[in-house]
């Protein structure tokens, strides 16, 4: 069967433009706090998750280090990674610290209607995932493993459900996106 060559343009823009990297996080339910709006998360880990690759066009198994990515004091919080406009912003990330091999973070919540309705999903325990966005500054493949070694922390996002499994919380069934159904 004969491979569908991907478009140059495309192909030439992908090895240009730094790939950004959407990664799962999770809600920690015992720190609620409803009068200020704010939950703190789990933003990230090293756990390997799988990913569909668009520079070399197949899934493969993706780690970010946590020792190389530039966190800074703050950063927005989007529905569902929408960066497109400022209308989706629900919020910000603050309060950034690296414990036990997991960045954790607080999610503030803003005070408009969709905003507060957002957050209550999460405090009442409806929504438990988050997801984060950083651009990759340097990578490396070992097999069929890319390592991302260097990173910044450019979003947090309200989604329905995250990648890194290891970051779930245990009071929640979750599924995940499959990579593979990317692919196809």
């Amino acid at each position: 069967m004969a491979k569908k060559r991907q478009h140059p343009r495309k192909l030439e823009r992908s090895k240009q433009q730094p790939v950004d990297v959407l990664r799962m996080a999770t809600v920690i339910p015992e720190e609620v706090n409803r009068e200020e709006r704010s939950v703190p998360m789990i933003l990230a880990t090293e756990t390997p998750v799988q990913v569909y690759d668009f520079e070399r066009m197949e899934v493969i198994d993706e780690i970010i280090r946590l020792d190389g990515m530039d966190v800074p004091k703050q950063v927005p919080m989007v529905d569902s990674h929408g960066r497109e406009s400022v209308k989706n912003v629900l919020g910000s990330i603050r309060d950034f610290q690296v414990r036990d091999g997991q960045l954790i973070g607080r999610a503030y919540f803003a005070a408009d209607e969709v905003s507060r309705a957002t957050f209550e999903k999460y405090a009442d325990g409806h929504l438990t995932d988050f997801s984060v966005g950083a651009r990759t500054l340097n990578r490396e493949f070992k097999g069929r493993t890319k390592t991302i070694t260097r990173s910044k922390l450019i979003e947090g996002s309200a989604v329905v459900v995250g990648a890194d499994r290891e970051a779930k919380i245990l009071f929640a069934q979750r599924a995940y996106a499959e990579p593979e159904e990317v692919r196809k």
